[in-house]
């Protein structure tokens, strides 16, 4: 069995991790955006950025959250983006410890 895709999703987690940690460093009023517990947290407002295809906002968010009829709807979540400091919405880095070939080491760089 392949480990690397499965050693790529453990780092992209363990960095989503980290920015929870440091949400304060991200968000545009630091001691009011983010802190409350929403349908959608800041946790969710990233996996969702980060897996969003070229649909409609409706629509992806319909396939995230499995076509459940409670989604938060799109401007829930343009509202929670718009939370994020426009610079640092963000730039998550991975780099794997586990390389595709002995040559080189794979970086995967996500950006929206």
């Amino acid at each position: 069995m392949n480990i690397y895709p499965r050693s790529i999703k453990n780092k992209l987690e363990q960095t989503i991790q980290k920015l929870l940690e440091n949400r304060e460093k991200f968000a545009n009023n630091p001691n009011k955006d983010l802190i409350r517990n929403r349908k959608l947290s800041l946790k969710m407002v990233i996996e969702l950025l980060i897996t969003m295809g070229a649909g409609s906002q409706n629509k992806e968010l319909l396939e995230f959250f499995k076509f459940d009829a409670s989604l938060p709807t799109a401007s829930a979540l343009i509202q929670q983006r718009n939370k994020l400091k426009p610079h640092q919405r963000f730039s998550l880095s991975t780099r794997s410890s586990v390389s595709p070939s002995k040559k080189s080491k794979a970086t995967k760089a996500i950006a929206f």
